[in-house]
């Protein structure tokens, strides 16, 4: 028996020459981010293969393709061993282009990263408001580098795609990028819909093309397999997030959430999946293996036996979820929930619904990981998002006191128009459940200073009062022209107070007038200064008549030092595993954030939770050993540490 050995090894397959042909293995390997893992899956080979044939006799009518046979009878007496039974395809050869060739029906993977940065894929423009897992108005092409074992394949556009085969084949660039393009669109289209009517969703996929001994392009490689294609199930498909898939997403999952992993993955990722589906994967390799097994085995069972792997793969990313990280999120959440009035109504939406989420998943007896952390997210991000109403306190005592003046008593002009105003405004903030509180202080404070403006309406008392004032005063240094203008005024004055007949308003207007002339005296230019004369100097009348009793924008605030109190300062045991939420309320200190620390890090993690207003919530877990203990404190800007409490390990 002639040997044969590879003369060729990708991350999957291995290329036997076998003279006028080729003989393409397809193994157990399993490759993700263009990095060939150390497991190897049982029969993946053998699915691969027999996935590949269904695609290529399904398609033909299309595009040739290069697959001869998958039987191994066919093949070398070497090839009718064990380990190649199954998934082996005899192929023609072809001279294979550097390309290859992806699709998207829907926007998905690295396609929605790149989206949601730059509305583009692979320089596409996309159309606005997409959302993750929505399909495509219609397919995109998206070529790829295809690059060997170690390298990335680097995504390019169809321009880019041109020059690549330009270079390889010189006045055929164009002719073949666009083949390629079309090929590629016309065998996604007849083959999605296929699997549609059956249940399963392509999502994308990717294909590779050769060219004959004639010059003319041909299907090669492998067709709609779980390394090539992303599968989803119909059922259940709903846009927003990503799908459940028939594939190896599942292991790309994996390797993202654990980059030390060295591509290796561990036993315990089988052995942690929820109940139900471990055994059913384990059903489903042991029934794949009998079927294989069996030389007499039909069509029919074959198929089946597929559906049930696929399915299978699918269910290795069902891993069961830690439940017990929702329960104390979801105490906190409770007590917020008996509190909701006391938040801004804009930022309560959604808080019930993801309680109650929270509270349907660790009711779930085998809930999934991936279920745990949606909810906890979702429930978490529902509690960062709710915000205190503003105090309204001091508005509302400043707009009670605003209402309670006569304005009948007050003059009647520019100060008074600008109160009303701001009143107004006051009134109508009060009622915004949603203000911001510094909006709130601030409308305050102009409430205050728009009353302290207001002037009241002078009786002739007052105007006498005055008129003794203003003949007091010394009128030397002042210009001729405004010392005239303010004994005018004087004049009137006294003319207005002697008149038993004058009215309320004649008495104002003199009182505001001999004010206003005071005010406007002007120094008269001292010699050798330059001054022109011109210049308004105002003497400084103080005005007994504005509105008593102003409220005051520090009205009601402390002056004392910010401290916090924490929900328990008695000592307390912590069974090692465990956690305790701690809520931190600061005293005095609105705009202050207290830090959080435990004694010894080795025996308690500290974890932030949330910010309810001045009430700050940090979660310990206790991961040290029975008898250890540790000091619980907080730190405020500029203050020492205070202790609160002591914590032991049980």
């Amino acid at each position: 028996m002639t040997a044969f050995k590879p003369i060729k090894e990708g991350k999957v397959r291995e290329i036997y020459d076998n003279g006028n042909s080729l003989i393409m293995v397809a193994t157990d390997r399993i490759s993700a981010f263009d990095v060939i893992l150390k497991n190897k899956v049982t029969k993946k080979g053998t699915v691969l293969t027999q996935m590949s044939k269904f695609w290529f006799d399904y398609t033909k009518d299309l595009l040739p393709n290069h697959m001869l046979s998958v039987d191994v009878k066919d093949m070398p007496e070497f090839f009718r061993q064990p380990q190649f039974d199954g998934n082996s395809m005899l192929c023609r050869k072809l001279t294979m282009l550097p390309l290859e060739c992806i699709v998207r029906g829907y926007i998905t993977g690295s396609g929605w990263a790149s989206y949601q940065k730059t509305g583009k894929v692979c320089g596409i423009q996309l159309p606005e408001g997409l959302k993750e897992s929505d399909k495509l108005p219609e397919p995109i092409y998206t070529p790829s580098t295809k690059a060997e074992i170690g390298d990335h394949d680097e995504n390019i556009s169809y321009e880019k795609s041109i020059e690549v085969l330009e270079k390889q084949f010189p006045g055929h660039g164009e002719e073949y990028a666009t083949k390629l393009r079309d090929y590629t669109i016309a065998l996604y289209k007849k083959c999605a819909e296929y699997a549609l009517s059956r249940g399963i969703i392509i999502a994308d996929t990717k294909f590779e093309f050769g060219l004959d001994e004639n010059g003319n392009v041909v299907l090669g490689d492998e067709m709609l397999t779980p390394d090539s294609s992303r599968f989803w199930p119909l059922e259940g498909y709903e846009p927003g997030h990503s799908q459940p898939s028939f594939d190896k997403q599942f292991v790309r999952d994996w390797l993202k959430a654990n980059p030390d992993s060295n591509y290796d993955l561990p036993q315990d990722v089988i052995d942690s999946l929820v109940p139900s589906a471990k055994e059913f994967f384990e059903n489903a390799l042991a029934k794949a293996q009998e079927v294989y097994d069996d030389a007499d085995a039909t069509e029919e069972e074959v198929k089946e036996v597929w559906s049930d792997l696929l399915d299978a793969m699918h269910l290795l990313e069902f891993e069961a979820g830690d439940k017990e990280t929702l329960l104390p999120l979801i105490n906190i959440a409770e007590q917020l929930k008996d509190m909701l009035d006391q938040f801004k109504p804009g930022t309560t939406e959604g808080f019930e619904e993801s309680l109650d989420a929270a509270k349907d998943v660790y009711a779930e007896e085998d809930a999934l990981k991936a279920d745990v952390d949606e909810a906890y997210d979702n429930l978490q991000a529902a509690i960062d998002k709710l915000e205190m109403r503003a105090d309204m306190s001091i508005l509302q005592n400043t707009v009670n006191e605003a209402n309670g003046l006569d304005l009948n008593s007050y003059i009647d002009d520019e100060a008074m128009a600008a109160f009303k105003t701001v009143l107004a405004e006051a009134e109508e903030l009060l009622l915004n459940a949603d203000a911001e509180q510094a909006d709130v202080d601030a409308k305050a404070v102009e409430l205050s200073n728009a009353m302290a403006a207001l002037r009241k309406i002078p009786n002739k008392d007052e105007l006498n009062k005055l008129i003794a004032e203003m003949e007091q005063k010394d009128l030397d240094g002042y210009t001729d022209r405004s010392v005239a203008a303010f004994k005018a005024a004087l004049s009137v004055a006294k003319t207005v107070a002697a008149d038993a007949n004058a009215d309320e308003q004649a008495v104002a207007k003199a009182y505001t007038n001999l004010e206003a002339a005071a005010n406007n005296l002007v120094k008269a230019e001292k010699p050798g200064t330059g001054n022109s004369g011109k210049g308004s100097t105002s003497a400084n009348v103080g005005n007994a008549y504005g509105a008593a009793g102003v409220v005051s924008a520090a009205q009601g605030v402390t002056s004392q030092q910010a401290y916090v109190v924490s929900d328990t300062t008695v000592n307390f045991n912590l069974k090692r595993g465990s956690a305790y939420c701690f809520k931190m309320t600061v005293v005095n200190g609105n705009a202050m954030t207290p830090s959080f620390t435990v004694g010894n890090g080795e025996v308690l993690k500290t974890q932030f939770v949330a910010k309810i207003g001045n009430d700050y919530y940090y979660r310990v877990y206790a991961i040290g050993t029975p008898g250890q203990s540790t000091g619980v404190y907080t730190t405020l800007p500029g203050q020492n540490a205070v202790k609160h409490c002591t914590v032991t390990i049980a």
